[in-house]
C-alpha cells in the first residue's frame, strides 16, 4: 500500500510517521495493538484502509486540539464486518528456542471478547523476522495471559482489558566508556551480569455513557500490581585519570501497586455548538523497595597495590506518589466560522519517600547512618490557563491563543527542618494553523510551549551511594523549565500520478536540568559526584521527508525516506558549562516490485551517519554505516513460500576489535496446508553464516558509552500454526454505514 512500511520488529509507518494504534471499523481494535491487526485482519476481507489525525475526546466534544496520534482504521466490506477468530501456535528452535501459544477472539463493532495465552523463552534479540540487535545477550523467558471483553448496550460502551506476564531474564553485556574532564580522560572497561524477575497484574476498564443527545460521561480506571526483583553483578576496570578496579553485587526489590481514575463529562450548552468539557483525574502509586548492596574498590599506581575493604549496604525506600488533575474547556462559537475556546486546569503532584541506611560492621553487625536517611516530601502545582480564538474558513484552519501557567515547588525534608515554597509564571503563546486542499493536501504549522516541573528524583537531597564511585545528590533549589517547538508537516497524495510527499520538521529551544559531573578524591579513590542544575539555551532541529511514486500497472513502488537531527546541548563539567553537539543522518531508498504474481521483492539501500562533538575537550566521535538490503517472497505454488532477507553492511568509526562488515543471510520455507489453507509449516534460519554483530554507541553527558550488542547467529527454528477464521455480516438494522465502517443503530 502507497507509503505503509513495516519495519523488523513489526512497527508500522504511513509516510515516515508512526501508526500508534489500530482501529476495525471505528472500533478499536482489541486493545489498539497495531502489529495485532495486521497479522490477523486477512486481506480478502477489506474493503479500504484509512489513516486518521486523532486529538483524544476532549478535542472531538470542544474542538481543542493539542497532540495527535496517527491511527489505522480498517474498513471491512459490509458483510465481513463480524469476525471469529482463532489461533494455535508451536515453535521450537536451537539455543532453547520454545513457543508455545493460543488464541480466541470475536469482534462484531464494539462488541468484543477474546482470551491469548503465550509460554515462550528465546535468547535476547530474536524475533519473529530474525535477530535484531539488542544490548544485552542472555535468555528470555515469559507467560502471558490476556483477556478482553467489550460490550456495546444500549446507551452504554464498556471495554475490559486484563494482562498478567510473568518475565524471567538472565543477561551479560561488555561496556565500554570514554569520560572526559578538563585535559584528562577516564576510559572504562565493563563485564555486568544481570537477573531480573517481574510479575504484572494490570485491569484497564472504560465506561463510554450517553446520556442523552446534549450529555456523555466517559470512566475510565487502570489498576496495577507489579512485583520484581533485580540482582546485578557488575566488574569495572578504570584506565588513565582513574586507575581503579570495582566490583559491585547489587540485589534489589520492589513491590509496587498503583490506580488511576479518570472521567470525562460533556454538556452541550446550545444548539450553535457550545459545548463544556470537565475532565478529572486521580492516581496513586505505592513503591517498597529493599536494597542489599556490596563493593569493593582496588586502586593501582606505578604497579603498586591498595584498596577498600568491602563494604556492604542495606536500604530501605518507601515512597508514595499522589497526582490529581482537573480541567474545564470551553468551548463556544461567536459565528460559523469562528469559536473561542477557554481552558482552565489544575495540575497537583505530590512525592513523599521514607529512605534508611545499613552498613555491615567488622563483626557482622548492621548499624544506622544518620547521614544517608531522610523523610523527605515533594509537591509541585501547576495551573495553566489557555485562551484560543480559532477561525475556520473553507480548508483553512488558524488557532491564535495565549497559555498562562503558574508553578509552584514545594519541599519539605522532615529529619533537617529545611524546606522550600516557590512560585513561577510564565506566559507561551499557543499557535496553530492548518491547512486541507485538493490531491490530499495536508499542511500544518503549530507552536508549542510547555512547563515542566523538576522530578523527585533531581529535587531529594539524599545522596545516593547506591554505587560507591557514582554519587549523586538532589538539588531543591531547581527551577521549572519552558521548552519551545516550531512543527511544521505537510503531506500529499496525488492520485493521478501515484507520488505522494511528506515533509516534518521540527525546531526546539529549551531550558533542560543536567547533571554537572566532577571527580573529587576521597582516600585515593576516584569518585563521580553528580550535582543536577538549571541550563538554558538547547537547541534542536529535526527534519524526516518521505518521497514515494507508484507506477501503475507495473507493480513497482519506488520510496526515499530520510532524516535529519541536530541537537546543541548545554552540559557542565566542574560547575563549568559546555557543549554537546550531536548530528544524525538517515537516507533510504528502497524499490518494492512483484513480478508476474510469483516474487515479491524489495531492495534497499540506507545509510546512516551520526557524530558527537565535546567543544570542551575537543573530542569528536562518528559512526557511518552503509546497509543494502534485498528481501521479499517467493511464491513457488499456491501453498508453498519461500521468505528470504540478505542484507551487507560496511562499517566505519567504531573500534575494530569489535566490528565486521556482516553479510547476513535469514531464509524460511513456508507451507500452507489445510482446504482453507490456514495452516502453516515454517522451517526457518537466521544468520545462516554467523556474521552477526553489532556495537551500540550512547552519547553520555560528558563521554560516550559503547555496548557490545546480542551476538546470536545460525538459528534454526520450526514452527506450526493453525488461524482458523469466519466471517460474516453485520445484523445492524439499519444496514447503513459511517464513514468510519461502523453501522448506524
Amino acid at each position: 500500500m502507497d507509503g505503509f512500511d513495516v519495519d523488523a520488529e513489526g512497527n508500522l509507518t504511513h509516510n515516515g510517521e508512526t501508526i500508534r494504534k489500530a482501529k476495525f471499523n471505528g472500533a478499536t481494535y482489541f486493545g489498539g495493538n497495531v502489529k495485532n491487526a495486521i497479522d490477523e485482519l486477512p486481506a480478502e476481507i477489506i474493503e479500504r484502509i484509512q489513516v486518521i489525525d486523532d486529538y483524544g475526546e476532549q478535542a472531538r466534544f470542544t474542538g481543542l486540539k493539542a497532540n495527535s496520534q496517527k491511527v489505522l482504521n480498517v474498513v471491512s466490506k459490509p458483510d465481513r464486518s463480524v469476525g471469529l477468530l482463532s489461533n494455535l501456535e508451536t515453535k521450537g528452535g536451537t539455543r532453547d528456542q520454545l513457543k508455545a501459544g493460543a488464541g480466541l477472539k470475536r469482534i462484531d463493532g464494539l462488541d468484543q471478547k477474546g482470551v491469548g495465552i503465550v509460554y515462550a523463552q528465546k535468547p535476547l534479540g530474536i524475533t519473529e523476522q530474525g535477530i535484531t540487535p539488542v544490548v544485552s545477550s542472555g535468555m528470555d523467558k515469559n507467560k502471558d495471559l490476556n483477556l478482553v471483553w467489550n460490550k456495546s448496550f444500549n446507551k452504554v460502551d464498556v471495554e475490559n482489558t486484563y494482562s498478567f506476564s510473568d518475565r524471567v531474564v538472565h543477561s551479560f553485556k561488555n561496556v565500554s566508556g570514554s569520560e572526559f574532564y578538563d585535559d584528562n580522560s577516564v576510559i572504562s572497561k565493563s563485564e555486568i551480569e544481570t537477573d531480573v524477575k517481574d510479575k504484572k497484574h494490570q485491569l484497564n476498564s472504560k465506561i463510554n455513557y450517553h446520556l442523552d443527545k446534549n450529555q456523555d460521561f466517559i470512566f475510565g480506571a487502570l489498576l496495577t500490581h507489579q512485583h520484581s526483583s533485580v540482582a546485578n553483578d557488575r566488574n569495572t576496570a578504570y584506565d588513565g585519570l582513574q586507575r581503579q578496579v570495582q566490583s559491585l553485587n547489587d540485589y534489589h526489590r520492589t513491590s509496587k501497586p498503583s490506580f488511576n481514575i479518570n472521567g470525562l463529562y460533556r454538556l452541550k450548552l446550545n444548539d450553535a455548538g457550545a459545548n463544556l468539557a470537565i475532565t478529572a483525574q486521580i492516581g496513586r502509586e505505592l513503591m517498597d523497595r529493599d536494597r542489599d548492596q556490596q563493593n569493593k574498590v582496588v586502586f593501582y599506581e606505578d604497579a603498586t597495590g591498595g584498596g577498600i575493604n568491602p563494604a556492604r549496604y542495606r536500604f530501605g525506600f518507601f515512597t508514595a506518589r499522589q497526582q490529581y488533575q482537573l480541567s474545564v474547556v470551553l468551548g463556544y462559537p461567536l459565528s460559523h466560522r469562528e469559536s473561542l475556546i477557554l481552558q482552565a486546569s489544575s495540575n497537583y503532584n505530590s512525592t513523599k519517600n521514607h529512605s534508611s541506611a545499613k552498613v555491615e560492621d567488622s563483626e557482622n553487625s548492621w548499624r544506622y547512618i544518620d547521614s544517608l536517611g531522610q523523610q523527605f516530601e515533594y509537591k509541585n502545582i501547576q495551573y495553566p490557563v489557555l485562551v484560543s480564538y480559532r477561525y475556520k474558513y473553507k480548508e483553512y484552519e488558524v488557532a491564535i491563543g495565549a497559555k498562562t501557567i503558574f508553578t509552584g515547588l514545594k519541599t519539605l525534608n522532615a529529619l533537617s527542618g529545611s524546606n522550600s515554597d516557590k512560585i513561577f509564571s510564565r506566559i507561551s503563546p499557543d499557535v496553530h494553523l492548518r491547512y486541507t486542499g485538493s490531491n490530499n493536501l495536508q499542511f500544518s504549522l503549530k507552536y508549542i510551549g510547555e512547563i515542566t516541573a523538576p522530578t523527585f528524583e533531581t529535587v531529594q537531597p539524599l545522596q545516593d551511594i547506591s554505587n560507591p564511585l557514582y554519587q549523586r545528590f538532589g538539588n531543591t533549589e531547581l527551577k521549572p523549565v519552558f521548552a519551545q517547538k516550531i512543527d511544521l508537516k505537510y503531506n500529499q497524495y496525488f492520485n493521478s500520478s501515484g507520488v505522494y510527499l511528506m515533509l516534518a520538521i521540527g525546531v526546539g529551544l529549551a531550558e533542560k536540568i543536567v547533571e554537572n559531573q566532577f571527580l573529587k578524591i576521597e582516600d585515593n579513590v576516584y569518585i563521580r559526584e553528580t550535582r543536577y542544575i538549571n541550563s538554558r539555551n538547547n537547541r534542536s532541529f529535526q527534519s524526516n521527508y518521505s518521497i514515494g511514486k507508484r507506477f501503475s500497472g507495473s507493480g513497482y513502488n519506488l520510496n526515499l525516506v530520510g532524516m535529519f537531527q541536530y541537537q546543541d546541548n548545554k552540559i557542565a563539567n566542574n560547575f563549568i558549562f559546555s557543549k554537546n553537539n550531536f548530528y544524525s543522518l538517515y537516507q533510504n531508498i528502497n524499490l518494492a516490485f512483484t513480478l508476474k504474481k510469483c516474487m515479491e521483492t524489495k531492495i534497499s539501500v540506507i545509510y546512516l551517519y551520526n557524530r558527537m562533538s565535546y567543544v570542551a575537550s575537543d573530542h569528536n566521535f562518528f559512526e557511518q554505516r552503509w546497509h543494502a538490503v534485498v528481501d521479499g517472497k517467493a511464491y513457488l505454488d499456491n501453498t508453498f513460500n519461500l521468505i528470504y532477507e540478505l542484507s551487507q553492511q560496511i562499517v566505519s568509526g567504531l573500534p575494530s576489535n569489535t566490528v565486521r562488515n556482516p553479510f547476513v543471510v535469514n531464509l524460511m520455507a513456508e507451507k500452507r496446508f489445510l482446504k482453507a489453507k490456514n495452516a502453516t509449516f515454517s522451517l526457518g534460519v537466521s544468520d545462516l553464516f554467523k556474521a552477526s554483530n553489532f556495537v551500540n554507541r550512547i552519547a553520555a553527558v560528558n563521554g560516550i558509552t559503547e555496548i557490545k550488542t546480542n551476538a546470536n547467529s545460525r538459528l534454526f527454528m520450526l514452527k506450526f500454526q493453525w488461524a482458523p477464521q469466519k466471517w460474516s455480516g453485520s445484523k445492524s438494522k439499519s444496514g447503513v454505514r459511517n464513514s468510519d465502517g461502523s453501522f448506524k443503530p
